[in-house]
């Protein structure tokens, strides 16, 4: 088992306050790869709406009392710090949560739309990542006061989207990377899947969000399309399937001759007198 050494440096002191509930991922989604079990999108939301900035927003995911983050995608038996990477452009903000596998090679793992609309509409969405959820896994805010048994969330009124929209403000970069981490940061164990997912399935705040297959900001996707980045794990993942069925049709290709070949063989044979 490879382990993972880093410096940790002075971290940056988080702003505000952030809930201390644990969450788990809904089961009833199918998914490409089981590490999307280790990062609830409930969860993150959850997180985000009692932030009082994307800083504190950071330190909240990895920190071990509150339990939303439980992946481990380079499988070294330590929960992976997530990084958390903002674009900003025009009323849009793009949200990027990325883990660095090791040195120099990053997968990220899911996004967050947030866009302005107009006043107090705002359209805000958390998007896995392909990868690890499979297509179209989106978590929003539950805005229908029609729905039964829900709680609708007023999105402008979280205290992340004042600081997000108010004028002068800048956009968050994460400043840790693979040998530099916060010197709050203590790497722990991940623990069993369906440990993890009872935690979420107990708290009465998952009504708060749900599931869509629809997106809702244009700007942002496009953002997204030319900053996303996927860990060389993840690319070669592909590639086998796609070898493989060019060896089964390379093998396929000398029996179609040669069945061909005694066909014209039968048939010369017919012709003669």
């Amino acid at each position: 088992m490879k382990r993972r050494k880093f410096i940790k440096t002075a971290g940056v002191a988080g702003a505000g306050l952030v809930i201390g509930q644990s969450f788990a991922r809904d089961q009833t989604t199918a998914v490409s790869n089981q590490a999307a079990e280790d990062l609830d999108l409930y969860a993150v939301l959850d997180l985000l709406e009692e932030s009082a900035d994307l800083e504190a927003f950071e330190k909240a995911l990895n920190d071990q009392e509150k339990g939303v983050n439980n992946l481990d995608l380079n499988e070294d038996g330590e929960v992976d710090y997530i990084k958390v990477e903002e674009t900003i452009e025009e009323n849009t903000h793009l949200i990027v949560l990325q883990v660095e596998l090791e040195e120099n090679d990053f997968q990220d793992v899911a996004t967050i739309e947030i866009e302005k609309k107009v006043d107090d509409d705002y359209v805000l969405q958390a998007i896995g990542a392909e990868e690890l959820y499979g297509e179209d896994y989106i978590v929003e805010p539950e805005t229908d006061s029609k729905s039964s048994g829900t709680t609708v969330v007023v999105v402008h009124t979280w205290p992340l989207i004042l600081i997000l929209f108010r004028p002068g403000y800048g956009r968050w970069r994460s400043p840790w990377r693979w040998r530099a981490r916060p010197i709050w940061w203590r790497p722990w164990g991940p623990v069993a899947r369906s440990v993890y997912r009872n935690r979420w399935a107990k708290s009465a705040r998952r009504s708060r969000y749900r599931k869509t297959k629809t997106r809702r900001s244009t700007r942002g996707r496009n953002m997204y399309k030319t900053q996303r980045k996927t860990s060389k794990k993840y690319q070669k993942s592909k590639k086998p399937a796609t070898t493989q069925k060019k060896s089964t049709q390379q093998k396929q290709q000398p029996q179609n001759k040669k069945k061909t070949t005694q066909k014209k063989k039968k048939t010369t044979k017919k012709k003669k007198p």
